[in-house]
């Protein structure tokens, strides 16, 4: 019988992911942290978004018109496009 005997001292690799789980751990690595620029950016933006959206759900139908109308008379003004004078 020819069994080979693996030293000690040579450490042996194992997957123990996928790719799919690689990748997943990947993005959360790259999620901003607590106290991270990116972070306080997100944390900010998500503020609004919430703000905004209590303003929406005060519309009395969901036309985009009604949403519209609230959103403006709350302040919400879009910016002028690009090139537009």
């Amino acid at each position: 019988m020819d069994d080979k005997v693996v030293p000690l001292h040579v450490p042996l690799h194992v997957e123990t992911e996928s790719p799919e789980e690689r990748e997943a751990f990947e993005r959360m690595s790259n999620q901003p942290r607590i106290g991270d620029s990116r972070w306080r950016y997100n944390e900010q933006r998500q503020h609004e978004i919430n703000r905004i959206a209590a303003v929406v759900r005060l519309s009395p139908t969901m036309s985009a018109e009604s949403i519209a109308t609230l959103l403006y008379d709350a302040g919400c003004q879009l910016p002028e496009p690009q090139g537009a004078a």
